[in-house]
């Protein structure tokens, strides 16, 4: 049940991921479909704006020059000019119109020649549902007269349509391509991610097992022989394992919160930060420990005396009989005169929830989470930590800031 609800918020982001994507993509090519539809479209009327125009100059022209030839010359299919008189009557026309019916009304013609040289749209002309016109007043035999040449919007008007419907199938198939692509690709992106989550749960709910079975069973104990465990020895023996529970859930908040609040970078002197892990971490540790170097750094003061911390009581944990700990400006650099790591699992040990088996084994443990941390709040501040190969015969652990 477990497995499959974790398999659900899975799908359900992956989902939702993928249809707000695909949506803006669909979003995206509708608004470069209504784009390319508005360009093709202005980019075609004045193209036939061009034929128009020219079409009337030229007429206009001939019939001022008294050159007019009996029948029109036109070009574009469906194209049509007329020489019109005074009261809308055709004085010439091209083979595509009627000699008799004018393309344009008597009335629309004096209103446009009042406004020549116009070109636009009509729904008038007598030949076609809507047409570009172009109107111009010229003179014929020494008569005033109008020049309409119009050609029809039905090429327009069909490519138009053409291309819309193209766009309503390929838009949403496009879509769905797309929707398909990117659902398959977060599934890869997510589950490298959602793996590690469900390790590192697993890690800890293991981690927290041991220590939860101790006080359980410490607990059981006390309940069922009363008289024979002390109050003052089960708080002992509770202690230890409540101290190692807290540590790990401490950990665990912090690695939570890390990346999402930052303190305040300042300039830190880190030869008295060393100096002051060196006395906490002095009180209880059997080896002799060295502070040596002076330097500052600029960084967050908390996250660089964690990462102090975490490194000396590693250091702590692994030394025979010997840490120092050498500050520089910058950095500080903790070496040990213990066994040292492999340089095969140096970036292991990075992994939360690694331990190497000696670590394992050695009393007071870590929870395995120390160097994962320490890397982490090291590299959130903009520097890093290394490990490498100590002077001390053990192990260097490396923070520049």
């Amino acid at each position: 049940m477990a497995a499959r609800g974790r398999r659900t918020r899975r799908w359900t982001l992956r989902l939702r991921l993928t249809l707000v994507t695909a949506g803006l993509l669909c979003v995206a090519l509708v608004v470069g479909a209504v784009a390319l539809t508005t360009v093709l479209s202005r980019t075609r009327v004045a193209a036939l704006d061009d034929v128009v125009v020219q079409r009337a100059d030229t007429v206009a022209e001939l019939a001022a020059d008294d050159r007019l030839p009996t029948t029109l010359p036109v070009a574009q299919p469906g194209e049509i000019v007329q020489l019109l008189d005074a009261s809308g009557r055709v004085l010439a026309t091209s083979p595509t119109a009627s000699a008799t019916l004018p393309v344009l009304p008597a009335d629309e013609v004096a209103e446009l020649r009042a406004r020549a040289p116009w070109v636009g749209s009509t729904t008038d002309s007598a030949y076609d549902d809507e047409a570009r016109a172009a109107v111009r007043a010229t003179t014929w035999q020494d008569e005033p007269a109008t020049v309409v040449a119009t050609v029809p919007m039905t090429e327009v008007r069909g490519l138009l349509h053409a291309l819309t419907l193209a766009l309503l199938g390929v838009v949403p198939v496009l879509t769905a391509m797309f929707a398909v692509a990117i659902w398959f690709a977060l599934g890869r992106a997510l589950e490298p991610a959602l793996a590690r989550q469900r390790t590192f749960v697993g890690d800890a709910a293991h981690e927290l097992r041991s220590p939860i079975a101790s006080l359980r069973a410490a607990v059981d104990v006390a309940r069922a022989h009363p008289q024979a465990y002390p109050a003052d020895e089960l708080a002992a023996d509770l202690d230890g394992d409540l101290t190692r529970m807290q540590t790990l859930v401490d950990d665990l908040l912090l690695l939570a919160r890390l990346g999402s609040t930052t303190g305040r970078p300042v300039e830190v002197d880190l030869a008295g930060v060393a100096r002051e892990v060196a006395r906490s971490v002095g009180v209880r540790a059997v080896v002799r420990m060295e502070v040596v170097g002076s330097g500052t750094g600029t960084a967050d003061p908390d996250a660089v005396a964690r990462v102090v911390r975490n490194l000396v009581d590693n250091a702590v944990r692994h030394a025979r009989s010997r840490v120092v700990v050498t500050v520089a400006p910058g950095a500080v650099t903790v070496d040990d005169d213990g066994s040292g790591i492999p340089i095969a699992d140096r970036e292991r040990v990075f992994e939360r929830f690694v331990r190497l088996d000696e670590a394992r084994v050695r009393e007071g443990g870590g929870s395995g989470l120390g160097l994962a941390i320490a890397r982490e709040l090291a590299r959130d501040g903009g520097g890093d930590l290394t490990l490498g190969d100590s002077h001390l015969g053990g192990l260097r652990a490396c923070l520049r800031l």
